[in-house]
């Protein structure tokens, strides 16, 4: 599994974005919370949580106004992340 944390600016105020790939359950992740509890977006509470896109997290990143990360496909976040999505772990 891997995880990516970021502080950035959002029309809400600062935000902390948690992404990544959960190698067990085979998806993509993202959350974003405020300094409250509560996120303001959880992947699992979407309708088809397990199958969502890195172009549909950019959506909800543009939803919530948060410029300062990209999952274009030319950023390297997107490459980070798909390289995570491909590695091959061999368990012994």
């Amino acid at each position: 599994m891997s995880q990516y944390n970021f502080r950035a600016n959002s029309n809400l105020g600062e935000v902390v974005v948690c992404l990544g790939w959960d190698e067990p359950l085979q998806h993509f992740f993202m959350n974003i919370y405020t300094d409250i509890d509560d996120p303001l977006y959880d992947n699992l509470l979407e309708e088809q949580s397990f199958n969502l896109s890195l172009s549909h997290y950019q959506q909800v990143l543009d939803t919530f106004g948060i410029n300062e990360i990209s999952l274009a496909p030319t950023s390297s976040l997107f490459e980070q992340l798909m390289q995570d999505k491909h590695r091959i772990v061999i368990k012994e």
